[in-house]
């Protein structure tokens, strides 16, 4: 298991070092003073704060009941609408997880899982009937772009750009408003999508 760290910046965002590694930010607008984290760990594990504007006072909350998961990224569109992605599976068995924040408990929403090993990497929030996710999918000879969308109900794959290149996957996502999202990532460099 990976050891969980919170980061605190002056303006009272916050971030996750799990193994060395920045996973994920994000906070919902400020006055709502609401903060999701999210770890690598198994099962996965969010870190939330409530409360004014001092210094945090940190609480862990359990994931979804699942094994060989975690959470990658984190987005809020309100205090009881969090969604957190990231992948269940190892190696070539590797499907997407998307998790739903009630405002009391976390609970697994079905996500389309498009080949041998996908996972997503980031998620963006703009409402309850708009959230969005990025990531991966291929196998052990190539990857390529992985856009995935909440509309309320469902999560369904989006169609991405063909992308030249052996190892292309998308790491972070965010939506500015229904039309214009933006999704980055590597294709050997920089790789940067907008709707």
């Amino acid at each position: 298991m990976d050891r969980l760290m919170m980061i605190l910046a002056p303006i009272g965002c916050a971030a996750v070092l799990a193994a060395g590694v920045l996973h994920a930010a994000d906070a919902t607008p400020p006055r709502a003073a609401q903060r999701a984290l999210i770890g690598r760990q198994s099962p996965p594990v969010a870190t939330r704060r409530a409360g004014g504007t001092r210094l945090p006072r940190w609480r862990l909350i359990p994931g979804p009941s699942t094994s060989t998961s975690f959470f990658a990224g984190v987005a809020a569109a309100s205090a009881r609408d969090v969604w957190a992605v990231g992948s269940v599976g190892t190696g070539t068995s590797g499907q997407p997880l998307a998790a739903h924040w009630n405002g009391t408990r976390w609970h697994t929403v079905a996500s389309p899982y498009p080949g041998p090993t996908a996972s997503l990497r980031a998620v963006a929030a703009l409402s309850a009937r708009d959230v969005w996710a990025v990531g991966d999918v291929g196998d052990v000879a190539a990857t390529r772009p992985l856009i995935e969308h909440w509309d309320g109900r469902s999560w369904r794959i989006v169609s991405t750009p063909r992308v030249s290149g052996r190892d292309v996957l998308l790491a972070g996502v965010v939506a500015l408003s229904a039309t214009d999202i933006w999704a980055v990532g590597s294709r050997g460099s920089g790789l940067a999508l907008r709707s």
